[in-house]
């Protein structure tokens, strides 16, 4: 069953969120000072009130898929069997939650050890 469009596009995503977010921000800064804009002040205060939520959204998304990328790949580089085992559990879960490459790159590493 392939994994849902938020996973596999965790990524692309996230930052497309953090960038939407950070052009309303600006539109919603500027807009009032720009004397031709047609955006009054009021929808520039909505605009800027967005755009901060999606900046914060995209934010945190990204650094937190950052970070699980990060631990996947610490984990992953493990050269001592014994301790990729013990941490196999983490691992896989890690995988799951990643979109399908890294399931594809654990795999690799667990024919490369020997493990089923």
């Amino acid at each position: 069953m392939p994994k849902p469009f938020m996973v596999e596009r965790a990524a692309e995503t996230s930052m497309g969120i953090l960038l939407v977010g950070l052009v309303l921000m600006i539109i919603g800064v500027l807009a009032p000072m720009d004397g031709l804009s047609v955006v009054t002040k009021d929808v520039g205060d909505v605009i800027l009130v967005v755009g901060s939520l999606l900046l914060i959204v995209g934010l945190i998304w990204t650094w937190s898929f950052r970070v699980k990328v990060r631990k996947f790949h610490s984990m992953l580089s493990e050269n001592q069997k014994a301790v990729f085992i013990r941490n196999l559990d983490d691992v896989e879960y890690l995988a799951w939650k990643l979109p399908s490459q890294y399931e594809e790159e654990l795999i690799e590493r667990k024919k490369e050890l020997g493990i089923r």
